[in-house]
């Protein structure tokens, strides 16, 4: 276990320690507010956030820390299956919406233990007021500011949320970082500071974007070689079209579309992928 957690921490920084996240410390900055451990008998993690929020990190966070929860459990991952009433297909049920319509669909949900993630939050806003009359418990949030700020900040929140053991942690991490890069860089969903960059060949938008900082190749085969998806292939869920279809060279391909004019959620991947 020790030798894994060193290879991790060497594997990050040799990515480009430049551009990497800082790890928070105990004075340094907001850390993750975790109002309750996640149940073991949760059956539907739910996130929610507006859109560019880090509302896709954190479904994707949700998805992994639901897989090394319950190891023995059906985890379904899905952004598509947004109602409540609509959705209960797997033993546990992490799904993701921007609308909190949608959560809630006019009808009364099943019955069952629930999770609640918001990547964007006020204390008194509506949509968080629609949830608690809804019956739904809040059981942790996050902000965009934190996830800005510190992207451990937001991992962290999940594995403390979930009582991750220490080896599940260190699988978490070594594949969210990965994944948060592969995501903000590859796929019709980069950001829009790298999209500028690909196709006028200059940033018009400050800060500087750590794009450039990585071999983008390299970080994708990274992200191949990594504990999780060697352990758990049908969970590499990627944003583009809302299914899991990443495969090796994707990257370079999206790079191209983008170049080439390829606009936010584009249509640009295969009909079929072969997966990992």
């Amino acid at each position: 276990m020790r030798r894994f957690m060193v290879r991790v921490a060497w594997a990050i920084a040799a990515l480009g320690a430049a551009a990497m996240p800082r790890a928070a410390s105990a004075a340094e900055g907001p850390q993750p507010e975790v109002l309750n451990l996640v149940p073991d008998d949760t059956d539907t993690v739910f996130c929610w956030g507006e859109p560019r929020s880090g509302s896709t990190f954190q479904f994707m966070a949700a998805c992994v820390a639901s897989t090394l929860k319950w190891p023995n459990k059906h985890v379904d991952c899905d952004m598509r299956k947004a109602s409540l009433n609509t959705q209960k297909t797997a033993d546990v049920n992490v799904v993701k919406s921007h609308k909190i319509p949608r959560i809630i669909d006019g009808r009364p949900v099943y019955k069952g233990n629930r999770v609640v993630v918001a990547s964007t939050v006020e204390e008194a806003s509506e949509p968080f007021q629609k949830i608690v009359d809804a019956g739904i418990k809040i059981t942790f949030r996050v902000t965009k500011a934190q996830l800005a700020r510190n992207v451990h900040l937001g991992i962290a929140l999940f594995w403390e949320a979930f009582a991750l053991s220490e080896e599940d942690r260190a699988t978490m991490e070594e594949f969210m970082h990965l994944w948060d890069i592969t995501r903000r860089c590859c796929g019709s969903q980069a950001s829009k500071a790298w999209r500028q960059k690909l196709t006028s060949g200059r940033i018009h938008e400050k800060p500087y974007h750590e794009c450039q900082a990585y071999d983008l190749d390299r970080v994708e085969a990274m992200l191949f070689d990594s504990r999780f998806v060697q352990q758990h292939p049908e969970q590499l869920f990627f944003p583009d079209r809302g299914m899991p279809q990443w495969e090796r060279g994707m990257c370079t391909r999206s790079i191209e579309a983008l170049q080439s004019g390829l606009g936010f959620n584009g249509d640009w991947l295969p009909a079929e992928a072969s997966g990992p």
